[in-house]
Order: C-alpha cells, then sequence, then structure tokens
C-alpha cells in the first residue's frame, strides 16, 4: 500500500504540473505594497519600497514595471503634464528589455511572457500619449501574442488579462482612420472579447487588479454603461481613499448619472478632504480643486442656481493649476455664459476676450466660440451720414 500511495502521488504530481500554475503565484510583497502606494497618491512611500525592491532584484523586470506605473500616478495626481514622460518611458524600456533577456533564455516560461507582454502593451501605450502613434503600434501588437502563449499555458494568470484585454478591446474601437493601418499591421480586435478578458483581470486578485478595474471603469464609461462605472469607482475608493483622481470621477459620474444635487454634496465633503490632505502633506493638488469648483459650478447650473453657479466658477478661476489650457478655456467660457445669463454683459466680454488671449492650439474651439459671443454682444457700429 505504501509504493501504491507513492505511486498515486508522483501521478498527481506530474497531472497538476501538466496545468502550469494551478495556484496563481503570490508577488513579492514589496511589489504589492508599492503598487498600492501608488494608487493611494503615496508616492513617496511608493518609490522608497520599490527602489530598495530593486537594489536588491536588478533582473526582475517587474520592479521596473512597478515603477513605471508609480510615474504615472504621480504625473497625474502632481499635474505634472508630461514632464516626466521620459522617467516613465525608460522604466518600462528597462522592464522591457529585462523581460526580453530571460524570454531569450526560456521561451516557455509563464512568469517572463507575462512580464514581456505587459511591459510591450505599457510600452506602446506611453509611445501613444507622447504622439508617437506608429512606433506605439508597433510595439502593443508584439504584446499580444506573448500574453496569449502564457495563458494558453495558464488560464489562471490573471495578470495577463489586463493587457490582452486591452488590446483587444482598443484594436476593436479604433477611429476610422486608423482601421486601415492596423488592419494593414495585422492587427484584430474583438470588443466582447476585450472586455471579457479585462473583467477577468478585475475579478481575481492578482498584482495588476487595480490596473484591470481602473480600465474596466475606463471601458464601461465608453459604452455608457454609468451605474457599473460607479460600482467599480467605489470599489477603488474603498481600496484607496487618498487618491483624489478616483474621488473626483465619482463626483463626474454623478454627473453622468443625472444627480446634480448628489454630486454638489459629493464635492462639498471631497474639497473640505482637499483642504484637510493639503495641511497633512497628502496628495490633492490643486488640479481637483479647480476641476471640482467647476464641476460644482456645472451642477448648480443644472439645477437653476446660476448664482451659485457663477461663484464656483469664478473660484476656479482664481485657481492657476489646471490641467491644459484647453481645460482653462472651457472654464472661461462657461464663466462668460454665466455672467450672460445674469446679465452681466461687461464681465462676460472680458472673460470672452481673456479666452481670445490663450495662445495653445487646444484653445482654439474655444476661442472660435468666444469670438462669436463677443460678436453678438457688440452692436453694429451706423454710420451716420
Amino acid at each position: 500500500m505504501p509504493k501504491l500511495f507513492m505511486v498515486i502521488l508522483v501521478c498527481l504530481t506530474m497531472a497538476v504540473s501538466s496545468l502550469g500554475n494551478a495556484v496563481p503565484p503570490t508577488p513579492p510583497p514589496a511589489l504589492s505594497q508599492s503598487m498600492d502606494h501608488f494608487y493611494n497618491g503615496h508616492i513617496e512611500d511608493g518609490y522608497r519600497i520599490i527602489n530598495g525592491y530593486i537594489r536588491e532584484n536588478p533582473e526582475d523586470p517587474m520592479g521596473y514595471f512597478i515603477r513605471g506605473t508609480g510615474g504615472e500616478w504621480e504625473q497625474k495626481l502632481r499635474n505634472l503634464r508630461g514632464k516626466i514622460d521620459k522617467k516613465i518611458i525608460d522604466d518600462y524600456q528597462a522592464a522591457n528589455q529585462l523581460a526580453f533577456q530571460a524570454y531569450s533564455r526560456d521561451p516557455h516560461n509563464v512568469d517572463t511572457l507575462i512580464a514581456l507582454g505587459n511591459s510591450y502593451m505599457r510600452l506602446g501605450k506611453k509611445w501613444g500619449d507622447v504622439g508617437k502613434w506608429m512606433r506605439a503600434a508597433l510595439i502593443s501588437k508584439k504584446s499580444h501574442k506573448h500574453l496569449q502563449k502564457a495563458i494558453e499555458q495558464d488560464p489562471e494568470r490573471w495578470d495577463a488579462y489586463f493587457s490582452l484585454g486591452a488590446f483587444h478591446y482598443f484594436a476593436a474601437n479604433l477611429p476610422g482612420g486608423a482601421k486601415p493601418f492596423a488592419s494593414l499591421l495585422g492587427i484584430k480586435g474583438d470588443r466582447q472579447q476585450g472586455i471579457k478578458e479585462i473583467t477577468s483581470g478585475a475579478t481575481h486578485p492578482n498584482l495588476l487588479q487595480a490596473d484591470a478595474i481602473y480600465l474596466l471603469k475606463y471601458v464601461y464609461r465608453k459604452e455608457d454603461a454609468y451605474d457599473r462605472v460607479f460600482t467599480l469607482l467605489q470599489d477603488l475608493h474603498r481600496r484607496y481613499p487618498d487618491n483624489a483622481e478616483i474621488a473626483y470621477e465619482i463626483a463626474v459620474t454623478y454627473g453622468d448619472l443625472k444627480q446634480p444635487k448628489k454630486g454638489i454634496d459629493y464635492l462639498t465633503a471631497f474639497l473640505n478632504t482637499c483642504d484637510i490632505a493639503e495641511r497633512t502633506n497628502a496628495t490633492c493638488h490643486d488640479r481637483y480643486r479647480f476641476l471640482s469648483l467647476e464641476l460644482m459650478g456645472n451642477f448648480h447650473r443644472d439645477l437653476g442656481n446660476t448664482q451659485a453657479a457663477l461663484v464656483a466658477y469664478q473660484q476656479s478661476a482664481s485657481i492657476t493649476a489646471y490641467p491644459s489650457e484647453s481645460n482653462y478655456a472651457r472654464l472661461l467660457y462657461r464663466l462668460a455664459e454665466t455672467y450672460e445669463t445674469l446679465g452681466k454683459t461687461d464681465p462676460a466680454k472680458q472673460t470672452y476676450t481673456d479666452i481670445l488671449a490663450l495662445k495653445n492650439k487646444d484653445t482654439k474651439p474655444w476661442r472660435t466660440k468666444a469670438q462669436d459671443r463677443l460678436n453678438a454682444l457688440t452692436p453694429p457700429t451706423t454710420t451716420t451720414l
């Protein structure tokens, strides 16, 4: 009997091995901890942990991958407007190069395939952010075969599904002008498959689960499924209560759900939290005060509270840390419209004139609209004979 038991045990062990990693591996604690800190807006804590991990594990591509993710959150939460794009790209390239070296040594290792595929996808996304579309498409395409090979070996490697789903979903939703180019490159998408894969990454614990939830939120917003967006944002906010971007997006979703009164109540509490965060050195950049006050003005205007809308817009306009000049032009246009509604023609005309002084090319639509309103507010001159 003992001999028979050993034979059965060996057979079971071989069967489990043939399934790949039946239980997805637990990532090193430093990777999970740094990821959580970055998502929670605790940027310095995240860098401290991940830099220590990289020093101790210089050959692990995931250290650089997570540090690149941290750079993405640093840039967004601190309103850096592209200033650290190079640093982020350098980290993703380092992750990609290390993963490729490991792949060259062992092209069948599931961890390596996932690290390589994910780094290709994130690197492609980042090149797209800086306007290098051809490079972005060619690099992103490389992610697909490696991730597909990984899940063929181990279908329960949920950390592969985030990037795989992103590839399938976005390739299926390209703008019309980009489709022939994508077809030429052999890029084929599948909207439903993409959503299913992203959902798999979002609903199973893995190192990139938060990324998958955040992406799924974006997808559902594109699909106008705002109830689902709201549920996902609430989940993220419970996990990462100090992330001002997530908190602000909850307020935006109240607008999508046509609930301006709840939006105002939420924003009032959020702005108070921002004031506390400023005093405690937590992350709540003025960017979010600017955006939140503008949004509060929109909610008041939806409810017919024009004077309250004016106050919110004025407070927003006094903040210089706006995300972009286009955002600032939009805010000024809404402020000028509100002056008009209240019969305050002179400040309305001055605000439209302020929009015309903006130079960034992205403000052109708002400058055109402002000029149209100025023309309408300026009576034609009459010539006396």
